[in-house]
């Protein structure tokens, strides 16, 4: 019988050995033992995927909060937009006022200042 391998340290048999079937003539411990750390190692990954992906499931099916608190978020929030709402309506009335202002006469809008002058009769 003929055996080819790749390196001598890999041999587990000596010439003149009696061999039957079953024994191991040959074992490559190195790159077997970094096979079965790379093994481990990829079994880790995936145990801690898993445990990951059931907690992300889990915190799923919790509600982030009781449902009175997400009611008195949307609450505020619904009373926020009509703030803004109302703010909106006041720039435009005050806008309109300076509108109206600027139109008199004797009024010249600078750019951030209105003056008068003083109408001579």
């Amino acid at each position: 019988m003929r055996v080819q391998i790749s390196r001598r340290e890999d041999l587990r048999v000596e010439v003149g050995d009696k061999l039957k079937a079953g024994d191991i003539i040959a074992d490559r411990n190195k790159q077997r033992d970094a096979l079965l750390s790379q093994k481990k190692q990829a079994e880790l990954s995936l145990e801690r995927l898993k445990n990951l992906m059931l907690l992300k499931a889990e915190e799923l099916d919790k509600p982030i909060m009781s449902d009175a608190s997400f009611a008195e978020f949307e609450a505020n929030i619904r009373r926020a937009a009509l703030l803004v709402k109302a703010a909106k309506r006041n720039i435009r009335l005050q806008e309109s006022s300076i509108a109206e202002i600027e139109k008199l006469p004797g009024a010249k809008a600078g750019r951030n200042t209105l003056t008068f002058r003083r109408l001579t009769r």
